[in-house]
């Protein structure tokens, strides 16, 4: 009788070493179908817990033993987002990328002694179209609200905090960067260029005083009777010998005391024109050059009245917001969306976290032929991670943010 049952005992120890294969390596799938923005409470109630961990009979590092954490995050679905967390097309965590935030979770839960694998949910991330006036911000307060565990790269703030959110230690950097197109330097042939360090004014002046000097000179030599120039090109050949003095090569030879003075004076004011054209022309060319790399951060891109792209409802949109009521701020529904409107210059620079930035910066996909670069500091130093409530007496939250 156990010989014919045999092989149906085998296929149910392998039925079974094949379900725990799953198991280990991750092929979970969302335990929650709550629907975004509902109603539904998932928070595990762990005020016995935090009672025994006060009256010590229970150790802090081993208060989370043992419990199945509700957990929520953001199931990105764009190709360069999906590196943080994603389902994959079976609509399980998948085995070998469980993505960011699921290497941080299960680390979490090793040390912790807690899991959260068959306990979580993952949601679309705010779409302006869809979530009428929800924000990122709104997402995080539903988020921990309904959830022991909130895992996003949710940036710290005081405000946030001030909403009874509780931040454990980040673990990545959100620092507040500009980003924008590389400046390239091109050679272009511009003959008008030779005029810039004078205001043409000034070239209306000069060319009046060449003809007038010329004309002076030629009187005086007249006057002294002593030129020896034929009379009929006289006055243009002093014109001319003027002009040439402009240009640092004097022709003028006065036979009269009044002319020489005269020539003097002029050599003299075309030394000091001379002197300043050229000054003027390297101040030119270095102002092109300092224009073209000017903008090293948000302060500066702010202060040119040059657009920046924000996400929509993020922390980054809020501090520039509040921080510059003259922003130009082009909010953007998705990351994707930020880099495509630089590519397509409907920005002229993205204000965007220093992780998303490290993420997408060498993406072929994203960042095409290295085009976009990074522009000076960090404008605001911010670090973030998972998020939990704040609550010492309902359901003892606190206690979950202790222990992370």
């Amino acid at each position: 009788m156990w010989m014919n049952q045999a092989p149906i005992v085998g296929c149910v120890y392998y039925f079974l070493l094949i379900i725990s294969y799953c198991k280990v390596n991750g092929q979970q799938a969302p335990a929650y179908s709550t629907e975004k923005w509902g109603n539904a409470t998932h928070r595990t109630n762990v005020c016995e817990r935090q009672r025994m961990v006060l009256n010590g009979t229970l150790s802090i590092d081993d208060a989370l033993a043992g419990l199945e954490l509700s957990t929520i995050t953001i199931n990105y679905r764009n190709f360069f987002e999906n590196q943080y967390f994603t389902l994959n097309s079976d609509g399980v965590i998948d085995s070998e990328s469980p993505g960011l935030f699921g290497g941080v979770m299960d680390e979490l839960a090793e040390r912790a002694g807690f899991s959260w694998r068959d306990s979580f949910t993952a949601v679309l991330p705010p779409d302006p179209k869809v979530d009428i006036n929800k924000t990122w911000a709104d997402l995080l307060v539903w988020g921990v609200d309904k959830f022991d565990v909130s895992v996003e790269y949710w940036m710290k703030s005081s405000g946030r905090m001030a909403l009874g959110v509780h931040f454990p230690e980040g673990y990545i950097d959100s620092s507040i960067v500009l980003v924008g197109p590389k400046v390239v330097k091109k050679s272009v042939f511009n003959p008008w260029r030779l005029f810039y360090p004078f205001h043409y004014t000034v070239w209306i002046l000069i060319g009046v005083a060449i003809l007038y000097t010329g004309f002076v000179y030629w009187i005086l030599e007249k006057i002294n009777h002593r030129s020896n120039r034929d009379t009929k090109d006289a006055i243009s050949g002093s014109i001319y010998s003027a002009s040439m003095a402009f240009l640092g090569h004097n022709e003028l030879t006065p036979d009269s005391h009044s002319a020489r003075l005269v020539t003097w004076s002029w050599n003299f004011w075309a030394m000091l024109i001379g002197a300043s054209y050229i000054a003027n022309m390297a101040n030119v060319l270095v102002a092109q050059q300092v224009a073209l790399n000017n903008i090293q951060g948000v302060e500066d891109a702010i202060d040119a009245n040059l657009p920046i792209c924000v996400l929509a409802g993020t922390l980054t949109d809020d501090i520039l917001t509040h921080d510059f009521s003259n922003a130009i701020l082009i909010r953007e529904s998705s990351e994707g969306s930020i880099f495509e409107s630089l590519e397509k210059n409907d920005c002229a620079y993205a204000a965007i976290p220093l992780n998303v930035w490290e993420i997408n910066e060498r993406s072929s996909k994203m960042n095409v032929d290295c085009k976009i670069e990074r522009k000076g500091a960090a404008y605001k130093i911010i670090q973030s991670g998972i998020a939990l409530k704040v609550d010492s007496g309902e359901f003892c939250s606190s206690l979950i943010s202790h222990v992370l």
